[in-house]
């Protein structure tokens, strides 16, 4: 879609699709038990040097250059809005189905890239090596969302 000719005037569009792929990955993936904050406790206690937290299967991790869950929201009728400013800057999002429904979360770039390290293997610690006093409100926030299993 990024090159096709007759949608040149659409360069979301290729974005778009990657959300809609993500959101069928996630309606598929299979189902798992989320790792509840005391469990967690226990583990951080023992050793985050070695503690590796995995995301839910079916959580997928998207970014843009443009509002993909406005643009998304606004083609689905999910919000009553009749426009989206393509230029609102750069959208992070984590897409998932922790339960029966897949859910849209919108991110910052700081969590988006915390997520992104954490899927990609990276060790608790290291992952978090640099959030300092933005890391509390991001683990109550993945586990109130069930991001973790």
């Amino acid at each position: 879609l990024e090159t096709f000719p007759p949608a040149k005037d659409h360069p979301y569009l290729g974005d778009m699709a990657r959300l809609e792929w993500a959101r069928g990955e996630a309606y598929h993936a299979p189902n798992a038990t989320p790792l509840d904050a005391e469990a967690f406790a226990a583990l951080a206690a023992k050793s985050l040097t070695h503690l590796k937290l995995n995301l839910h299967p079916s959580a997928r991790l998207i970014h843009s250059e443009f509002p993909l869950k406005e643009l998304w929201g606004l083609t689905n009728d999910e919000t009553g809005a009749t426009t989206v400013t393509l230029d609102a800057g750069p959208c992070y999002m984590l897409v998932m189905r922790p339960h029966l429904d897949v859910m849209m979360f919108s991110l910052d770039k700081i969590e988006f890239d915390w997520l992104t390290k954490l899927n990609e293997g990276a060790l608790f610690a290291e992952a978090s090596a640099e959030l300092g006093a933005d890391l509390q409100p991001l683990i109550e926030r993945h586990f109130t969302l069930e991001t973790f299993i």
